[in-house]
């Protein structure tokens, strides 16, 4: 997650791109993203958002492991991470 993935749009609204792979996503990812503490910026971003907690934060978390101990690294995309 990087700062310059972050605007505001002409409503005032709060908006989060990464260019390399844009997507629509549930909110439970996006959530769990916000959610990481490893990353001092990620943690200020979410102090703002006043999202609620996603109830599916344990399973996004279990699927990521599975992902990246199993899946193709890419995992379709156009990048490697």
């Amino acid at each position: 997650m990087d700062e310059s993935n972050f605007f505001i749009d002409m409503e005032g609204n709060m908006c989060i791109l990464d260019f390399e792979d844009v997507g629509r996503l549930p909110e439970s990812f996006a959530s769990y993203t916000m959610s990481s503490v490893g990353n001092p910026f990620v943690v200020e971003v979410a102090k703002y958002l006043d999202w609620p907690t996603s109830p599916n934060l344990h399973s996004v978390a279990r699927i990521g492991a599975i992902l990246n101990t199993l899946a193709d690294a890419t995992l379709g995309t156009s990048t490697y991470p």
